[in-house]
């Protein structure tokens, strides 16, 4: 049985990876049932186990904490951040209206996150909408796990598809 405990990360207080998986499902159906755009953002933190080799597990997670307090300010009461692994956050964003918005989010978010780390640590995005780039679940993280590649690899920050 799935108890509110088991469905927040007890670090961060936020949604974990299984309670959003439940939540994407069921925002996909309702941007495919209002015909609406939905991005679906993946946010990694580069080699923190490293910051916390080299600064203590205890900054390392004030950090991780600052982040998601930082994010929570800056979403709207529609989207829904979750913490989905260790290094990794995941966001959806429902009701993008255009990719302007959507590229100044993603610059925000990005900001946050970057300023929520002393020592800094390096942070890309991925995004992936829905219906433009995937229709499922599984294609959207795909995609949004590939965009957090080329990201990281191109060194801007975020990148879609």
């Amino acid at each position: 049985m799935t108890t509110p405990d088991t469905l927040l990360d007890p670090l961060t207080n936020a949604p974990n990876a299984h309670y959003f998986e439940e939540h994407l499902a069921l925002a996909l159906g309702t941007a495919g049932r209002s015909q609406s755009r939905l991005c679906l953002a993946v946010i990694e933190i580069d080699e923190l186990a490293a910051l916390r080799t080299q600064h203590s597990t205890a900054t390392v997670d004030t950090c991780l904490q600052n982040a998601v307090l930082g994010l929570r300010q800056q979403l709207r009461s529609s989207d829904f951040l979750a913490r989905t692994d260790d290094h990794q956050f995941s966001l959806v964003l429902p009701c993008i209206d255009s990719m302007t918005g959507l590229e100044h989010v993603a610059d925000k978010l990005l900001g946050v996150v970057q300023q929520a780390f002393t020592p800094p640590a390096a942070v890309c995005i991925g995004l992936a909408l829905y219906p433009d780039d995937a229709t499922t679940p599984h294609e959207l993280r795909q995609l949004a796990h590939a965009a957090v590649q080329t990201a990281r690899s191109g060194g801007t920050g975020w990148s879609l598809p």
